[in-house]
């Protein structure tokens, strides 16, 4: 067009130009508006496929300044592929990528070091322009040496979490999984397994975590966490597979919040969280900061009602700075607190008088038992005539009083029947410095116990239990993600659910190492290793006055 233009227009009509200069900026917009896929057809719901690889999988003898090209079989998200690609051992240099429309080129500016096998791996983030992500992470293998190594770790997140990071640490050196990054890196695909394979002799530790910000190292706190129930020798050929369990933790131990004295020999502690063991009072220390010398702590015991305080009672405080440290106590990850605090002790006496905080019936074929809850511990002998019948409020009865802990109590009478009207009096509330609460009666009626529930006929799962070593393991039977039943065993062997309502179950298990009769997660510092889990089953059905049997629970 333009040859035609230029003879047969020349310079003779410029308003002709100017029309044909649109007709041809025209059919160049037309042209880019249709630079893609055709319209129409089925939407596209698959993730991109990794086509082909440069230099080809296996290469050996690999230049030092080589270069990775990689293909894909439809448009990318190129910031998708950036969070997708790994390299093990990640060079030393910054890696640089050259995007185009369907192939990406990886370089080294600082080159490839000799003699090492490096794996390349696209996790499952690497998304088309739709959003769709790969199902399954991609790998391939060259070395700059003669061989490859051939040693391998796979695994997988027990919650099937996807794009998640493993990463592996080699135990010849420091691990320091704050501050590197793994060695070895691979992200989990869309069912939460990954595989860290061509890996060289040696002793490694994995963890694995789910990386929020992208920077491919831990942040405690932030992203959830999975550590290994032991480490794992690699030799050559060898495998070794690993379910691992994350969740999200603090990022430090349990600390002091505050400390309030509520008066000269008694101490009120506050932690920033629930702690599932408490101290010891071996474990806490008080020191007057002015003369050096400790004060004596006679009893802890945890707040009546709040799970974040415990009471401490101490020798007489003066009105002088104290530092108390606590090194115990270990919260629900299995933290140990290590902390310190300073406070102003008080002089003043113990004026406040205790207070009614919970009073509760329950009764039984046999028993009522009354639960009652203090502001403060009270005198127990005088709670045995706190309860009284009759409109007189005379008719005194019978009861065991039994101290759950100080400031928690309970009542229990076999003269009481269901319909009995009783009355409370607070004022029989005596604290040991002679405080007396306020006197008010508190009348309640004894309600008859529960109807016994109808026997369920349910059926019965059973199996077999397969472990090496120590026990005890506890077997869960999952509802969902919520355990309806659990076993306990010492020894491999049969066990069995009975009475189990229909429907559809799992079973997990896991070796308890430390007895508590939960999971542990581990920790990372100090470096403590999870306990042993499996997950046996994740569809059993279960079917009234049926027995599903032939079930292994085995830790490999």
């Amino acid at each position: 067009m333009i040859i035609y233009y230029n003879h047969i227009v020349g310079k003779k009509s410029g308003v002709f130009k100017a029309l044909l200069s649109a007709c041809v900026l025209f059919q160049f917009i037309i042209g880019c508006a249709n630079f893609g896929p055709p319209p129409g057809g089925p939407a596209d719901d698959t993730g991109p496929m990794i086509i082909a690889v440069n230099p080809p999988a296996g290469q050996t003898d690999t230049g030092l300044n080589t270069s990775i090209e990689i293909r894909v079989n439809e448009w990318y998200k190129s910031d998708s592929f950036r969070n997708a690609f790994f390299m093990s051992p990640e060079p030393e240099s910054r890696i640089k990528f050259k995007f185009g429309l369907k192939k990406i080129t990886v370089s080294f500016p600082g080159s490839l070091q000799p003699d090492q096998t490096y794996v390349m791996t696209i996790g499952a983030d690497l998304a088309d322009n739709q959003g769709n992500r790969m199902s399954h992470s991609y790998t391939s293998v060259f070395s700059t040496g003669w061989k490859l190594d051939y040693g391998l770790i796979s695994g997988k997140a027990a919650e099937d979490k996807a794009g998640y990071i493993a990463a592996l640490y080699p135990l010849d050196q420091d691990f320091l999984p704050l501050e590197k990054k793994g060695k070895y890196l691979t992200q989990s695909g869309e069912d939460g397994s990954f595989t860290l394979p061509y890996l060289p002799e040696g002793d490694y530790r994995l963890i694995l975590f789910g990386d929020k910000d992208g920077d491919r190292i831990y942040d405690p706190g932030e992203e959830e966490l999975g550590l290994p129930h032991c480490d794992i020798p690699v030799r050559n050929d060898s495998t070794k597979g690993l379910l691992i369990r994350t969740i999200k933790r603090d990022a430090r131990p349990p600390m002091i919040r505050s400390v309030n004295p509520r008066n000269a020999e008694t101490v009120e502690i506050v932690l920033d969280r629930k702690i599932e063991i408490p101290p010891s009072v071996k474990q806490i220390a008080i020191i007057d900061t002015l003369s050096g010398k400790p004060v004596d702590i006679n009893r802890l015991y945890p707040h009546p009602v709040d799970s974040l305080r415990f009471i401490l009672d101490t020798s007489a405080l003066d009105t002088v700075k104290y530092m108390i440290t606590i090194s115990g106590g270990i919260d629900h990850w299995g933290m140990t607190m290590a902390d310190t605090f300073f406070f102003t002790g008080v002089t003043e006496a113990d004026t406040i008088a205790p207070a009614l905080l919970e009073f509760e019936i329950s009764s039984d074929s046999v028993d009522t038992r009354i639960s009652v809850i203090t502001s403060e511990p009270v005198v127990k002998n005088p709670l045995t005539r706190s309860v009284v019948t009759g409109d007189s409020l005379k008719d005194t009865l019978t009861f065991k009083v039994k101290e759950i802990f100080p400031g928690k109590y309970e009542l229990k009478s076999a003269e009481l029947a269901p319909g009995d009207t009783i009355h409370f009096r607070t004022g029989v509330l005596t604290d040991a410095a002679g405080n007396t609460a306020k006197d008010s009666v508190i009348t309640r009626i004894v309600t008859p116990p529960p109807k016994p529930k109808e026997k369920l006929i349910g059926g019965s799962i059973s199996g077999q239990l397969s472990f090496e070593g120590a026990g005890p393991v506890v077997i869960r039977l999952l509802k969902g993600n919520k355990s309806t039943a659990e076993i306990v065993r010492n020894m491999p062997g049969e066990f069995q659910f009975k009475d189990i309502e229909s429907g559809f179950y799992s079973l997990e298990a896991f070796i308890d190492g430390d007895g508590s009769g939960r999971y542990s997660y581990g920790l990372l510092d100090p470096f403590t290793y999870s306990e042993k889990y499996t997950l046996a089953a994740d569809s059993i059905r279960v079917r009234a006055k049926w027995e599903t049997g032939g079930l292994l629970v085995k830790f490999d």
